[in-house]
């Protein structure tokens, strides 16, 4: 259970370091009106996002299990993609410099637009494709376990809390501090888009070659 526990401690991290996700919460939180409400739908978008990404990595990784071992033989292709693309995700900003990306948010006087903040938040968790990946690692290592399924379903919520963790915490900084806590969640911003490309890249990286590593201990 520990080595698991880390193992989505470790890719949970990883897939926390979403700054642009993390500046759209706290510009919402911001605004004058409807912060909360409107930060509560962002929330919501970002929980179907991770509900649906767990019930999918579940599948994952309970397909093995009940088509046989044969079927699993066939699933270490699977790991050496899995790996390669970790591999991929680790370089590829090394290569390329990721641009910054900005959503202007445009004063809505007469409505807290909740669903158009919902409909945002889940496009952009649907399509951060690092935290996507990331998650469904989690969840597929989480289900090819030999736990139980209460705590199967406990470790894939405790992988799911990293996921959505950019909208949470300032959420929950802001109903605990009020507007006070922008002086503790600027700084945390200014970490996280400094220095967490450099820890998902290095993330991207270890678990890009163990799993090509396991799978050769295999072959």
């Amino acid at each position: 259970m520990l080595d698991l526990l880390l193992k989505i401690t470790a890719l949970g991290i990883g897939s926390t370091v979403s700054p642009v996700i993390f500046g759209i919460t706290i510009s919402l939180l911001a605004e004058n009106k409807y912060p909360r409400q409107r930060t509560l739908a962002f929330l919501c978008g970002s929980i179907v996002v991770a509900v649906l990404l767990a019930i999918l990595g579940s599948l994952f990784g309970n397909v093995p299990l009940i088509l046989g071992s044969e079927f699993s033989k066939q699933m270490l292709y699977l790991d050496i993609f899995l790996g390669l693309l970790f591999i991929f995700f680790g370089i590829y900003p090394l290569i390329l410099k990721k641009r910054k990306q900005h959503l202007k948010i445009k004063k809505e006087k007469t409505s807290p637009a909740l669903i158009k903040w919902f409909s945002i938040s889940f496009i952009v968790n649907i399509t951060n494709f690092d935290a996507v990946l990331l998650y469904l690692t989690e969840v597929r290592e989480i289900f090819q376990s030999s736990f139980s399924l209460f705590d199967e379903i406990s470790l894939s919520i405790f992988g799911g809390l990293f996921f959505i963790l950019p909208v949470l915490l300032p959420f929950i900084a802001y109903l605990l501090m009020g507007k006070n806590a922008k002086k503790f969640l600027n700084p945390f911003g200014n970490l996280m888009e400094k220095y967490g490309q450099i820890l998902a890249t290095v993330i991207f990286l270890l678990f890009g070659f163990y799993f090509i590593w396991r799978v050769l201990l295999v072959l």
